[in-house]
């Protein structure tokens, strides 16, 4: 399976150190949750980290 590579901008970066998140974690979170609808015609996937939920 050809995946694209999962980038983070500075955003992203300052989001994930205020949530106690690792881009290890995300990258994770993205490539196996499942995806749903959500609000504006996209996509979301979440995943439970001990007491921190992530959302992307």
């Amino acid at each position: 399976m050809n995946r694209k590579p999962i980038q983070f901008n500075p955003h992203a970066k300052y989001s994930m150190k205020r949530r106690g998140a690792t881009e290890k974690e995300v990258r994770e979170t993205i490539r196996k949750s499942p995806w749903l609808p959500a609000k504006k015609d996209r996509l979301e996937c979440e995943a439970e980290l001990g007491a921190v939920t992530l959302r992307y």
